[in-house]
């Protein structure tokens, strides 16, 4: 992940096996802010990648912005890098060793 990662786009990244992003990715849950439940699958499937409901609830309640040190605590993120080179090499890595 590099940029942002807010509404569909932390959907998307809770349904990887594994993550992996640029320091400079902020996420966050957004559908609260247009009036939406936020139930296209990062409900259901971030609590199970965190072990945390309660830090879900309150970030997809309150809509707040977290960034990459807040997101490898919580486990919600598998590493971080310092440029999109260097996670684009971190995530080739990992695909050999997967393959």
């Amino acid at each position: 992940m590099h940029g942002y990662s807010y509404g569909c786009a932390i959907d998307l990244s809770a349904a990887a096996d594994v993550r992996i992003c640029t320091r400079d990715v902020r996420f966050s849950v957004k559908e609260v802010d247009i009036g939406m439940a936020a139930e296209i699958g990062v409900l259901n499937r971030l609590p199970k990648i965190v072990g945390n409901f309660g830090w879900v609830k309150e970030v997809a309640l309150s809509e707040r912005i977290f960034g990459v040190e807040e997101a490898l605590r919580v486990g919600s993120v598998n590493s971080i890098h310092d440029s999109k080179e260097a996670m684009v090499g971190a995530a080739l890595d990992i695909a050999s060793l997967i393959a």
